[in-house]
């Protein structure tokens, strides 16, 4: 699994600048086999996602992805995004674009994370 992890990190630093890869990345966090990287992605897509084009955003569908992989990580991983600080942090960040753009979907998500963590 270390192995894996680092593989994945080495690419995020590579290609996640691209929304394209960002994607991807989002489609393998939602499988089964993608939820063990779940906070590393997570970090690795919340230091990216302010600097994918605006034209990205719509032609790749990154709001409904970025939320699902959100809404993922807080119904399976909430004790994590509650104590590992960084995580949580990464976790807000990309929240906060999410619902900076409207997503619906991040917005409802917003409500939900802030009765337990405060946020807003």
């Amino acid at each position: 699994m270390i192995v894996v992890a680092v593989t994945f990190e080495q690419w995020g630093n590579r290609w996640l600048k691209y929304a394209s890869a960002s994607a991807w990345l989002a489609y393998f966090l939602r499988t089964e086999s993608g939820q063990l990287l779940l906070p590393q992605g997570i970090k690795q897509l919340a230091s990216k996602v302010g600097s994918l084009p605006d034209s990205d955003w719509h032609r790749h569908d990154l709001g409904a992805l970025f939320t699902e992989v959100l809404s993922l990580c807080w119904n399976h991983r909430q004790r994590d995004v509650e104590k590992d600080a960084s995580l949580r942090e990464a976790f807000l960040r990309l929240l906060t674009v999410l619902c900076a753009r409207q997503i619906p979907e991040a917005l409802h998500l917003r409500t939900r994370v802030s009765e337990i963590l405060g946020a807003s």
